[in-house]
């Protein structure tokens, strides 16, 4: 049953996908048309004005492409949107609240050493930053000093 709901499924947002670049090439041609459109002014127009001509050049609309939650999404409260689930290639999809995902975090963690490995982009206060929120809000919730010293 998973399999025939998943491929109904993706098959209905291919098909709404294609629909709609189809509609957006049929004006993308349309649009191209127009473009080649140019008509050159005769020279005292030039001398009279600056213009050497006049026509069109609008740009092309861009193909849609249903949002994929495989790629990850972070999905604000009341911003509805279609999305395909279940469309990676392997691993698996997790889409719950965000205090749902935190929440297992905390209980799967408990009082484990966690290990969190960054790629600093530059911005290593801003991180640290972050991290004396967390670890404080961390030990406000426990009651406990997670950090001895009191130095983050």
């Amino acid at each position: 049953m998973k399999k025939i709901f998943s491929g109904a499924w993706n098959g209905i947002a291919n098909i709404v996908e294609n629909v709609c670049n189809f509609m957006i090439d049929a004006v993308n041609w349309v649009i191209r048309q127009l473009n080649k459109i140019h008509i050159d002014v005769p020279d005292w127009v030039t001398d009279l004005t600056g213009m050497t001509g006049f026509g069109f050049n609008i740009p092309l609309l861009s193909n849609v492409q249903l949002p994929r939650l495989a790629k990850g999404a972070v999905i604000p409260a009341n911003s509805e949107f279609l999305a395909v689930l279940g469309d990676q290639k392997n691993g698996r999809n997790l889409e719950a609240p965000e205090n749902l995902i935190r929440q297992i975090v905390r209980e799967e963690t408990g009082s484990q050493t966690v290990t969190l490995q960054i790629n600093a982009d530059g911005n290593a206060k801003e991180f640290v930053r972050w991290l004396r929120f967390e670890l404080s809000r961390e030990d406000s919730r426990r009651g406990v000093r997670l950090v001895q010293g009191g130095a983050y």
